[in-house]
């Protein structure tokens, strides 16, 4: 995951001391959407349970798990409960598995991609292998965002 940010964008993540967290949304959204075509809207309602996972308000306000998701509960009722409990039981669950399923990249993960390297007594940037596919040097490996 970490190598699939592009390299001026690690960089400033690493000077700015940004948390880095990663969620296959896309995977959960198909997996928790009863129609196919609900996959891509419910994108959101996943991203939304990784936001309740580090927004600083739930720590601040000492809130629980429970009273997150009774919160949570309660607002998808007011907006999906014209649906059916179905869909608002999929919508908690899809908030349920994006505060669960989201993880942090750890920052020493980070830091030790972007620290210097002595090479014949002088200090230079350690190559990272994307940075030598751009001048042709190796051949560029396709991946897929989440590797």
């Amino acid at each position: 995951m970490w190598k699939s940010i592009p390299s001026p964008a690690r960089d400033y993540i690493r000077q700015n001391r940004i948390r880095v967290l990663a969620l296959d949304a896309v995977r959960v959204a198909q997996e928790v959407a009863s129609q196919p075509q609900l996959a891509q809207r419910m994108q959101g309602i996943v991203l939304l349970g990784s936001f309740l996972r580090v927004a600083p308000f739930v720590a601040a306000r000492g809130l629980s798990d429970a009273e997150v998701y009774a919160a949570v509960e309660k607002s998808l009722r007011k907006f999906f409960g014209k649906r059916g409990e179905k869909v608002v039981q999929e919508n908690l669950t899809a908030v349920r598995r994006g505060r669960n399923e989201a993880f942090e990249i750890p920052p020493e993960m980070m830091t030790a991609a972007g620290e210097m390297i002595s090479v014949q007594g002088s200090r230079v940037q350690s190559s990272r292998s994307e940075d030598a596919c751009t001048h042709g040097l190796l051949k560029q490996e396709r991946r897929t965002p989440y590797e």
